[in-house]
C-alpha cells in the first residue's frame, strides 16, 4: 500500500505543493517599529506646524487633568497635549514617521495604539505620505474615540496596501481649530 501511495501521481503532486508552498512563504518583514520608549524624537522622524509653536512631545505626560492615566501602556508615548497649553494660539502640528520601502510587499498592515480626547471641533488623524500625496487613513474628530484619560486607548490596525511606495511616512496631525482643547497620543506603531 506504501508503495502506491509513493508512486501515485496525486500524492507526489500534494507533496510538491507543500514543499513549493514552504519554500516560497516569506517571514513578515517589519518596515517600521517605534514604541517611543526613549522618550526623544526618534531618528528620522521630523515634526511639523501649521499652526502655533507647539509641538509633539514623548515621554509620560505630566498634565495634571491626565492623571491616573498619564501613558497609553505605562510606558513612553508621542503625545500632543493641547489641554496644558492653556489659552495659546490654535494648534495644528504634525508628527512624521521615518520613511520606509513598502513597494514589494502584496499586504502591508500598521498596528497602533491610539488615545483622542475630542473637544469642540477639534481632530486627530493619520495620513499616508507618498512624495507631495497625502492620503487621510483615518479621522477622529468630535467623539472621544477612547475616553478621557491615556490609558483609555484603542488597539487599531489598518490596511496600507493600497499606499505601495519607496519613500512611504506616516503622518499623525493634531489639530484644535481655535484654541484650548484636549489631547492625542499614539504608541506602538509597527508597519509589517
Amino acid at each position: 500500500m506504501i508503495k502506491f501511495l509513493l508512486k501515485s501521481p496525486t500524492v507526489i503532486f500534494c507533496w510538491m505543493a507543500l514543499l513549493g508552498a514552504a519554500l516560497t512563504l516569506k517571514a513578515q518583514t517589519t518596515l517600521l517599529d517605534q514604541n517611543f520608549g526613549s522618550s526623544s524624537l526618534p531618528p528620522g522622524w521630523v515634526q511639523e506646524q501649521s499652526a502655533g509653536t507647539a509641538m509633539w512631545s514623548f515621554g509620560v505626560s505630566t498634565n495634571p487633568n491626565a492623571s491616573g492615566g498619564t501613558s497609553i501602556n505605562g510606558t513612553p508615548m508621542a503625545f500632543f497635549d493641547d489641554n496644558i497649553l492653556g489659552g495659546a494660539a490654535p494648534s495644528t502640528a504634525r508628527l512624521v514617521s521615518a520613511p520606509f520601502d513598502c513597494s514589494n510587499h502584496a499586504t502591508i498592515t500598521l498596528d497602533i495604539d491610539l488615545h483622542f480626547r475630542a473637544s469642540g471641533y477639534s481632530f486627530f488623524r493619520i495620513l499616508v505620505q507618498n512624495g507631495n500625496r497625502y492620503e487621510i487613513l483615518k479621522m477622529y474628530t468630535e467623539v472621544n474615540y477612547s475616553g478621557s484619560k491615556f490609558n483609555s486607548f484603542v488597539h487599531q490596525t489598518f490596511d496600507l496596501s493600497p499606499y505601495r511606495g519607496t519613500q512611504t511616512k506616516l503622518v499623525f496631525e493634531y489639530c484644535d481649530l481655535t484654541g484650548q482643547r484636549w489631547w492625542a497620543g499614539i504608541d506602538n506603531v509597527k508597519v509589517v
